[in-house]
Order: structure tokens, then sequence, then C-alpha cells
């Protein structure tokens, strides 16, 4: 099989299985985005370990873990209440653990070991928060909502928007492709050449404008908003700023490792790293925005 049609093949299994299972049910997204946090987080450990630094894996595993399920549980569960003190506990844990570990570097081990949390935890949750936010593509204002109640435990799945996350994965692809062409054809002026020497600003500025344009247009064809359009706007501006900035960091990962891809979980592709670095830094920055503006 050629490299080429394995990239293909894969990508699109890839393509399916992201969209699908966020677009099912907040479970099938649930687990995704859980799994993808796993994987995320077994990348940043090797990264980190090809840079000689002794992380706490198990730990690390841990708090990424809880840092996800935390964020997200209030639209899955309603007794969440206790779940942030097993965050903070695991955190005190951790800077103790450090002092008894008793490694030359270990301000820093502690650091690399709450940094997938953050990261990888954190950014996932948002981007699963995003779902859970009102419709972009429409004026709604009675979204979908599910309500179940399994082994005494009551689950509230509340304002279940996958279209909000689909329109994201969308604006990261038009960011990305555009971002390419821009800066094979114009480009000159190189962004951050000491970190990702092929991005230009060019590219970047192809990439930012035709996202912005993208996002408008869709938002205004099925609102018929003016208002809404201008969001779209700010929603292509984050997404195309975020994406650049995500990948930005991952390469700078990746080269202080002296790797070129942060794993191979998708052949022909490489990690999760590789395929979601762009999710990493829009999650968070998308869902703390609209949330004040929408």
């Amino acid at each position: 099989m050629s490299e080429l049609l394995k990239r293909a093949i894969f990508g699109s299994l890839y393509v399916i299985v992201l969209v699908a299972c966020t677009y099912f049910h907040p479970i099938s997204l649930l687990i995704l985005f859980l799994g993808l946090t796993i994987l995320a987080t077994k990348e940043l450990i090797a990264i980190f370990s090809k840079c000689g630094i002794e992380i706490q894996v198990t730990n690390a595993y841990i708090l990424s873990i809880l840092t996800f399920i935390v964020f997200i549980a209030p639209h899955y569960y309603s007794n969440n209440s206790n779940f942030a003190y097993l965050l903070v506990i695991t955190s005190l844990i951790m800077f103790i653990y450090e002092l008894y570990r008793n490694k030359t570097n270990g301000i820093v081990a502690l650091a690399c070991s709450l940094f997938p949390a953050l990261f990888v935890g954190f950014a996932f949750a948002c981007l699963v928060k995003i779902a859970f936010l009102p419709p972009f593509l429409s004026n709604d204002i009675k979204p979908n909502s599910f309500s179940v109640i399994e082994s005494g435990w009551h689950t509230i799945i509340q304002r279940f928007n996958p279209d909000n996350l689909i329109l994201v994965y969308i604006l990261v692809w038009v960011n990305d492709t555009f971002a390419y062409l821009s800066g094979r054809l114009f480009g000159k002026h190189k962004l951050m050449e000491s970190i990702s020497p092929k991005k230009t600003w060019e590219g970047f500025m192809g990439g930012l404008i035709l996202t912005a344009i993208t996002a408008s247009i869709l938002l205004y064809l099925q609102s018929n908003s003016i208002n809404k359009a201008i969001l779209g706007i700010i929603l292509g501006l984050i997404v195309s700023i975020g994406s650049t900035y995500g990948d930005l960091v991952e390469s700078m990962a990746k080269r202080n490792a002296k790797i070129k891809d942060s794993g191979q979980v998708i052949p022909g592709h490489g990690g999760i790293l590789d395929r979601l670095d762009s999710l990493l830094f829009i999650g968070p920055l998308l869902y703390a925005i609209i949330s004040l503006l929408w």
C-alpha cells in the first residue's frame, strides 16, 4: 500500500469515527474524548521521557482523567459536587510525592506531571462542553435535551448540540487547508521558524481570513441573522488563532524531544496529538469566549 493511499484511508476513518461519535449521542462523545485524553496523555508522557524528564506517570494519568471528568460532570451527572475535591487532593498528593522521590530536577518533573491535566484533560473537557452550549447554527432556544435514570444515578444531559462541535471540526479543516494553500502560493515571511519552519505569516493570514468568512457565511445561512454572522467572524478568528498556536505548542514539544510524530496511533498520520493539537487551544478559548458572548 502506498503512503498516499494509506494516509487517505486512515485519514477518512479518523474523520468518520470523530464525527460519528460526536453526533450520535452524548455518551459516545464522552467515551470518545475520554479515550483521546488517555491516548494524548500517554504521548505527552513519552515526549517528556525522550526529554529525560522522569515524571509521575501513574499520577499524571489519574490527574488528566480526573480533570476531564470534573469539568464535564455537570452535563452528565447531577451529584458531582465532590468531584472537584478529588482533583485538588490528587494535585496535593503529587506535590508531596515529588518530595519523597528526591529527583534532582524535581520541580521540573512535578510541573511536567501536572501538565497533561491542563494541556489535554482540561482542553478536551472544554471541547465536550462546547456541544452543550446553545446552538451556533440557529436561533433555536429549545435545543435537544436528555434525562436518563440508570442504577439510581440521575444523569443530566441538557442542551446537547453536537452541531456546535461538528462546526468547529469543519472550521479547523478549513483553516488547515487554506493556511497550507496560502503558504504554498504566497508564503515568504516565516511565522516562527525556530519552532515550525514551514509556517508563514501569509499562510496564517490566509487561514484566518477564509475561516472567519466561512464561519460567518454558515451561521448567517442557518440563522438568517446578521448578529449571528458577526459572531461567526469571531468564532472563525478564535478557531484559526487557537488552531495555529495549538499546533505550534505541540511542535515545540516534539522539537525538544527531537521526534517527528507524537505517536503512531493513526497510520500515516502520527499520533493523537498530531491530529488534534489544533483543538487543544481552541477548546478552552472558544468555550470561555462564546459562553460570554453567545
